[in-house]
């Protein structure tokens, strides 16, 4: 009994190592520059419905350096992971893009996290500029 207990112990470990390496942590090369978020993110309207457009906005992205947005869906979305797409500001840091939700299966918390490579001299790791999240109903 003593080396079941044991064997489902160790099983259990592994399935929870597992699921964690697919988790997603939404950095460029492997983490965060001290994970703070730099930038404001706002969308609107929120929550939003199915088939509702919706307008995500984010100022304070990096004008040097390339600026990412991940968005990542609900869970029962489907999705594998993130979406990534880069995303270019207007001079003054500012960004903005429309979404929509249009499948009855999207519904649930959507969250748009922008990020950017790390300055030059800095670490090698991503800094996050801002994070925002609507609800699809």
């Amino acid at each position: 009994m003593k080396q079941m207990k044991c064997i489902v112990s160790t099983i259990v470990v592994a399935i929870a190592l597992a699921a964690g390496s697919f988790h997603y942590r939404g950095a460029r090369a492997g983490g965060y520059d001290h994970g703070k978020a730099t930038g404001s993110c706002s969308i609107s309207p929120s929550p939003a419905a199915v088939g509702q457009p919706y307008t995500v906005s984010v100022s304070g992205l990096s004008l040097d350096t390339p600026d990412y947005l991940f968005i990542i869906p609900p869970n029962k979305a489907g999705y594998s992971g993130a979406l990534e797409q880069q995303v270019f500001p207007d001079a003054n840091g500012n960004w903005s893009g429309a979404f929509v939700a249009d499948d009855p299966d999207d519904v649930g918390k959507w969250t748009y996290e922008f990020d950017t490579d790390s300055s030059p001299g800095g670490t090698r790791l991503a800094t996050k500029i801002a994070v925002c999240s609507v609800f699809v109903q």
